[in-house]
């Protein structure tokens, strides 16, 4: 069953640009790779000039158990690189997707993350949700985005979760 549900949720729940279609060498037999576009919105803080959208490109790869791994990158930066840790969930009571990503650049600014949390419609994989990003060190260098995303491409493999013992 963990399978089929995953299957169902992920289309409609990683929401990123992924620069390429690679799925990233430390993943688990991904049950699903996706590549999204999000755009981050400034609300408030410093280093972001509010109303001004930064887009990124993401390529994610989600597990049998919801866990999310990926790389991405900045649009027209190409010095900011980012690796990507996450979780997906299923809320049975109100059947909602929900997504938690930690982006963390590894490239230019290394350690700076940003953090999303957001909900994503099972149906179209839109990505709708907040952001706040922390400067290693720096807590009065965060700043807040509203997020939102599209899923580009999706990717099932549907014999990754063979043998899982909650199929």
């Amino acid at each position: 069953m963990k399978w089929r549900v995953l299957v169902a949720l992920v289309p409609a729940s990683v929401l990123l640009t992924l620069a390429s279609p690679a799925i990233p060498a430390a993943a688990a037999a991904p049950v699903a790779t996706a590549s999204y576009t999000i755009g981050y919105t400034c609300t408030s803080g410093p280093g972001c000039t509010p109303g001004t959208t930064y887009t990124h490109a993401y390529v994610l790869a989600v597990d049998c158990q919801g866990a999310i791994t990926g790389t991405g990158s900045q649009a027209g930066a190409p010095d900011i690189q980012e690796s990507v840790l996450g979780r997906l969930s299923f809320r049975e009571d109100n059947r909602s997707v929900t997504v938690n990503l930690v982006s963390t650049y590894v490239g230019s600014f290394p350690g700076y993350t940003v953090t999303i949390t957001g909900t994503v419609d099972p149906r179209t994989g839109a990505l709708s949700g907040t952001a706040t990003t922390e400067w290693p060190g720096h807590p009065e260098a965060s700043a807040s985005f509203d997020v939102t995303g599209t899923r580009d491409s999706f990717i099932v493999n549907p014999s990754a979760c063979d043998g899982d013992e909650d199929d």
